[in-house]
């Protein structure tokens, strides 16, 4: 399996598509704190961690999906391994670690640019009964941990569609879903307590300047629940499809 590992690594490295969405969040980060010129690099971290998925990480992870995975049956990857004797679960396995790793790198790109440089220009700020860097950890670590959960989703949707222009086109399809998903669960109050039982609700919950241990806890239950039921149908998808 490491084998499987470091030729998916190889692959990313030599993606010009992993470069290129690299670049665009570091130029959104930049513009991001021109906008917010005024917050102070804790208000902005916070900020940043909230609206970040949708502005515009989901259409970030849809690119890398499509190139990363959904290419790969027309390319001939998967069935490459599978020829040289490779197990099914292993390739997946493999190359759904690579990439929730990338996708969780990239979704730290944003936040820290843009706290990095308001925390410059406006110092990082206060928050009540919480040091700076206890904050910062927490809103990092809680963070993590909700991307990987929505990697693992994202993985799954690059994996079954075959198509690379059909997989970019659910992920257009997701944005302006979870645009939606956001303005129902500020206006319906029976709506917003499922929502927030959600790995999407999360987001608002590791972004938040104060939170209960109860809350907590509860995102890190919905993360791991979220990441093992989409690793388990990624693999049983993939086991069961005929690859060409």
């Amino acid at each position: 399996m490491g084998n499987l590992i470091r030729a998916e690594v190889y692959k990313l490295k030599s993606s010009k598509v992993l470069y290129i969405v690299a670049g665009l969040l570091i130029l959104l980060s930049l513009f991001i704190s021109y906008w917010f010129r005024t917050y102070t690099g804790q208000r902005i971290m916070l900020l940043v961690f909230e609206i970040q998925l949708m502005f515009p990480l989901i259409i970030v992870i849809g690119l890398l999906g499509a190139s990363f995975i959904s290419n790969e049956y027309k390319s001939g990857g998967f069935k490459k391994y599978i020829y040289y004797g490779h197990n099914r679960r292993r390739i997946l396995l493999s190359k759904s670690m690579v990439f929730t790793v990338v996708i969780s790198l990239l979704s730290l790109i944003m936040p820290i640019v843009t706290t990095l440089i308001n925390s410059g220009m406006n110092g990082f700020g206060e928050s009540d009964g919480v040091s700076p860097g206890a904050l910062i950890f927490r809103a990092f670590a809680l963070s993590l941990l909700v991307y990987v959960g929505i990697a693992s989703a994202a993985f799954f949707i690059s994996m079954l569609f075959k198509n690379s222009l059909a997989t970019l086109g659910i992920f257009f399809g997701l944005y302006n879903l979870y645009v939606i998903l956001q303005g129902l669960a500020m206006n319906n109050e029976t709506f917003r307590f499922i929502y927030q039982k959600t790995i999407l609700g999360q987001i608002a919950v590791a972004s938040a300047p104060q939170i209960t241990a109860p809350q907590i806890w509860q995102l890190i239950i919905v993360a791991l629940v979220t990441t093992g039921v989409f690793m388990y149908l990624s693999v049983f998808s993939f086991r069961r499809m005929e690859i060409k």
